[in-house]
């Protein structure tokens, strides 16, 4: 396909891929809403898929890492709690501020996946 050709269209017009990429957008910056069984499901199914196949490499949890230490929704202080370390909680996935909810353990763990998509 060559666009210089007369008879080359585009799959879509500029409008739709604007609207696509907005959707698109969107949807990854804003988490699904869950409810506390849902959240406790997939809490027991990201320790129990840690406990069979291990933790992460450390090469993604350093990535991961990387990515939630500039995350605008990483808070080092987070409901009245505060990380020495420095390192905090995702405000956004719903978890908490327990310590298996630290972002240290979280981006250790293979079944983790960022509310946001993006990392997991």
């Amino acid at each position: 396909m060559n666009p210089n050709n007369k008879d080359f269209k585009y799959p879509i017009t500029p409008d739709e891929f604007i609207k696509i990429y907005k959707e698109r957008s969107q949807k990854q910056a804003e988490p699904k809403i869950q409810s506390q069984a849902e959240l406790a499901k997939q809490y027991a199914r990201a320790e129990l898929t840690h406990a069979t196949q291990g933790p992460a490499s450390e090469a993604d949890a350093a990535a991961r890492l990387a990515i939630c230490m500039a995350c605008e929704h990483r808070a080092v202080t987070y409901k009245e709690q505060t990380d020495k370390n420095g390192v905090g909680w995702c405000t956004k996935c719903g978890c908490g501020n327990n310590p298996r909810a630290m972002l240290t353990v979280k981006v250790t763990m293979a079944g983790v996946e960022c509310p946001l998509a993006k990392w997991g």
